[in-house]
């Protein structure tokens, strides 16, 4: 009978724990979303709440094509990351109406055209996406010299 009642009492203190920790993980999850948001909200046309851009899986699904989302996941899983460690990208920063790319002269100079319009649709797809401000700017880490800018799919320049 006593083994019973502590096997009950047991029961009814793993199943409390469990479920405080899980609701403090939830509470933790939405503070670290919430924090990690842009202060400041872009309007565009396709107006993106600041709700869609914490959970982005929510978005409306008609908003963006499967392709505009995979591009955009695409870019924040592999391309960046994967050209960060390459040393081509030093740093990626994005303000209220521009995305910076501070990249390696030397290294985007031997990349191809083709390389550099592809890296430069592909963060235009990842921004619009995300509702960030469009236009980015290539810009040499150390010297700050502008190699590449693009405000549209349309207009990309290139200065190198």
């Amino acid at each position: 009978m006593i083994s019973t009642e502590k096997n009950r009492f047991f029961t009814q203190k793993m199943f409390s724990i469990l479920l405080r920790l899980s609701v403090v993980m939830c509470v933790i999850y939405f503070v670290y979303a919430w924090t990690t948001q842009p202060n400041t909200i872009i309007k565009r046309k396709q107006d993106v709440s600041h709700f869609s851009a914490i959970f982005p899986y929510l978005q409306d699904s008609k908003e963006f094509t499967n392709d505009e989302r995979r591009i955009a996941r695409h870019f924040a899983i592999d391309t960046l990351p994967g050209l960060m460690q390459k040393g081509l990208i030093k740093k990626y920063k994005r303000y209220e109406t521009v995305t910076l790319l501070l990249v390696t002269g030397k290294i985007w100079k031997e990349r191809s055209r083709f390389f550099k319009e592809s890296l430069l649709t592909e963060v235009l797809v990842y921004n619009k996406v995300h509702g960030y401000a469009l236009e980015t700017q290539v810009v040499d880490h150390r010297s700050q010299r502008l190699y590449a800018q693009a405000s549209s799919s349309d207009k990309k320049e290139f200065f190198d």
